[in-house]
């Protein structure tokens, strides 16, 4: 069983106020998340936003995908970025218009976002 978190039309939104915080979810459940500044895409220099998503069942694991994803492609991805890890470490380093789908090796997946 897993945890779908990306942009199912299905989803339940996450609360607006999604930075610095613990997600804990049920296995075979589907979140929708989103950037804190959807309508203008532009942060300060220096900006965080890191997310913990946390399944419930002991052998969960937690799958992310988005249908949409647009973070400033630089070389390296040295601007903005999406970094995503799990209990076992990183598992990568996003950013351009290519999404990442990918599948933790474990119950906890954690996202930051920085600009």
């Amino acid at each position: 069983s897993w945890v779908h978190i990306g942009t199912e039309e299905r989803a339940k939104l996450a609360p607006n106020d999604t930075c610095n915080v613990r997600f804990e979810l049920k296995q075979g459940r589907k979140m929708l998340i989103q950037s804190q500044n959807k309508k203008s895409g532009n942060y300060k220099k220096g900006y965080q936003c890191k997310q913990a998503f946390k399944c419930k069942g002991k052998n969960g694991a937690i799958q992310f995908k988005c249908k949409t994803f647009d973070i400033e492609r630089t070389k390296k991805c040295a601007n903005d970025s999406l970094i995503i890890s799990d209990n076992d470490g990183r598992l990568g380093k996003y950013c351009g218009k290519k999404s990442p789908d990918l599948t933790s090796r474990g119950n906890l997946l954690r996202i930051l976002f920085t600009s």
